[in-house]
């Protein structure tokens, strides 16, 4: 299935240069027809948003993790460090 989805997709969006490669080597797909497309956060303001709160006293901290539930995302890690 996910090889006819490729190749009758009129675009394929790739989140990383390096997924787009991957793509084009294992589906053998056209080059005009993976685009690669970023994820569309800023991680450097969010960084300096980040940086320049301070949390207040008595508060509760709020943690917020996205991914797939797949070991290769480290979501066990995260839950061993807390």
């Amino acid at each position: 299935f996910s090889r006819w989805a490729y190749l009758s997709a009129t675009r394929v969006l790739a989140n990383s240069e390096g997924l787009r490669e991957q793509l084009l080597d294992y589906w053998q797909l056209p080059l005009t027809q993976v685009l690669t497309q970023p994820n569309a956060y800023d991680f450097t303001h969010m960084d300096q948003q980040a940086n320049s709160v301070k949390p207040k006293a008595n508060t509760r901290t709020v943690l917020l993790t996205v991914g797939r539930i797949d070991t290769d995302k480290g979501h066990a890690d995260l839950l061993r460090a807390l």
